[in-house]
């Protein structure tokens, strides 16, 4: 007889080891990043009606530190301002647009620590640009197959720099920062 015994447990796509959160609109998606739930191995999956979530004036990412992941589920967020502050190395957004209707730094965080994949950033209206990078600022993750044709316009500081997808990406401790598959389709420049 054969006997043997088994060791695993059951994950979704993206490591979840839960039932999703449910993100309908703005404040159930502030309510998740600020919550408890926001944390390695959870995953919020927005599922708004027309498939559209608008950020208003509101929106303040710069405390909003992602540490799960949130998958947009295929749709676009509208906003005037970067979707977060950090995606942590146990972080990752998936799966959708991020349409800006006002210039930002970035489009998704100022850094990223974790896992930005499948994204596109677009601009939402005529003239709108990011004046550091495409996606974040700061990369010392992975960013994988992603578009941006949102254009980047630096200011001509010379210590600053900019990038269609990042403006700086390196390595931090023993985890290495990687930016692969990605396309960027506007122009970036110094002003």
């Amino acid at each position: 007889d054969w006997e043997e015994e088994v060791n695993s447990f059951v994950c979704d796509d993206f490591g979840g080891n839960g039932s999703p959160v449910v993100i309908y609109n703005q404040n159930d998606l502030y309510n998740f990043l600020t919550g408890d739930k926001n944390k390695a191995g959870n995953v919020g999956i927005i599922n708004v009606q027309g498939n559209v979530l608008h950020l208003d004036d509101y929106w303040d990412p710069r405390t909003l530190e992602l540490k799960s992941t949130l998958n947009l589920g295929g749709c676009t967020i509208t906003s005037s301002k970067s979707l977060l502050n950090k995606v942590a190395s146990t972080g990752s957004v998936a799966g959708g647009t991020i349409a800006l209707t006002a210039n930002v730094e970035s489009a998704v965080a100022l850094t990223n620590d974790g896992t930005l994949e499948r994204l596109t950033v677009i601009p939402h209206a005529e003239g709108v640009i990011a004046t550091r990078a495409g996606l974040a600022v700061n990369n010392h993750g992975l960013i994988t197959k992603c578009t941006s044709s949102l254009p980047v316009r630096g200011t001509g500081d010379t210590q600053t720099y900019i990038g269609g997808i990042a403006a700086e990406s390196w390595s931090k401790g023993s985890e290495k920062a990687y930016i692969q598959e990605c396309t960027v389709t506007a122009k970036v420049d110094i002003a």
